[in-house]
């Protein structure tokens, strides 16, 4: 189920988000069909959006300091 990189996000964001995403359609899927531990997915799929919202952050203050002044 792995999904290729988000192609408008930086390298490792790109990973976060395809991750994330994965994460988010498991635990879809296993509430849709009652499989599996659902709060323990959500909780991982949180997790994830969580380290890629950290990802941003930083990419966004790295491409602000980048910039002269």
């Amino acid at each position: 189920m792995q999904q290729p990189p988000h192609p408008s996000l930086p390298g490792a964001c790109a990973m976060e988000a395809a991750y994330a995403s994965d994460l988010a359609t498991v635990a879809n899927f296993n509430r849709e069909f009652a499989l599996g531990d659902v709060a323990e997915t959500w909780t991982a799929a949180a997790r994830a959006a969580v380290a890629l919202e950290a990802c941003l952050d930083v990419e966004e203050r790295e491409r602000v300091e980048a910039v002269p002044r």
